[in-house]
């Protein structure tokens, strides 16, 4: 436990050091980059909110409401890179979707919002996620725009690998119930998808000389 903390630790302290250099990159580049910075704010947003010592249901309810702003920032982030019309109607309706299915989870009883939040924010961000990242990588490919080619490659790796490592966690925990072992194989295996993630985002980083351009 104390290694994940650690890890956990370097984790929130590198997206930190990331905000402070998209925040420095984005005053003299498009508007995408300002709106990536907010998305990157948002995540540290959510790792702060991880590390305070709350109770459960305050994180919970914390946590959801910061996941639905921080995946309206990265809509709005991918509708600015898709500029098709057939891509932004489909992109419009995935996000419309999502809204209705995430703010309805929150009229459901505090015990069984509690109960399901997780899965219905892991499902609903991995069905609005994957449609935007997917159809901005195949218009990357037609196209040859590379504008956070890396970084949405990463998102895609990231989304699957966490959707199918919490479906099956919570799928094993409701046949046999939780233990600090499933617990701690399930921390670390997000924390292994944690730093696949950043580094795709470093990497898209370091691939567009943005820091040089900016000196």
């Amino acid at each position: 436990m104390f290694i994940l903390e650690t890890l956990q630790h370097i984790l929130s302290l590198s997206w930190g050091i990331l905000l402070v250099i998209y925040f420095y990159i984005s005053i003299k580049q498009p508007t995408i980059y300002k709106i990536f910075t907010v998305y990157i704010f948002m995540v540290v947003c959510l790792r702060i909110n991880q590390n305070i010592s709350w109770s459960i249901v305050e994180k919970i309810w914390l946590s959801y409401i910061l996941i639905i702003i921080q995946d309206i920032v990265l809509s709005i982030f991918y509708l600015k890179l898709l500029k098709e019309r057939e891509y932004r109607r489909i992109a419009f309706i995935v996000l419309f979707i999502f809204l209705i299915v995430m703010f309805s989870a929150m009229f459901l009883q505090s015990s069984a919002f509690i109960l399901y939040s997780m899965i219905i924010g892991v499902s609903a961000t991995f069905v609005l996620l994957i449609t935007l990242s997917m159809m901005l990588y195949y218009r990357q490919l037609q196209q040859e725009c590379k504008t956070f080619f890396y970084f949405n490659i990463g998102l895609i790796f990231y989304m699957v690998g966490i959707s199918i490592i919490t479906w099956v966690y919570l799928f094993i925990v409701s046949l046999w119930g939780e233990s600090e072992a499933k617990e701690l194989i399930y921390r670390t295996l997000l924390t292994i998808m944690d730093f696949m993630y950043i580094y795709f985002v470093v990497i898209d980083l370091v691939k567009s000389k943005l820091l040089s351009k900016n000196n």
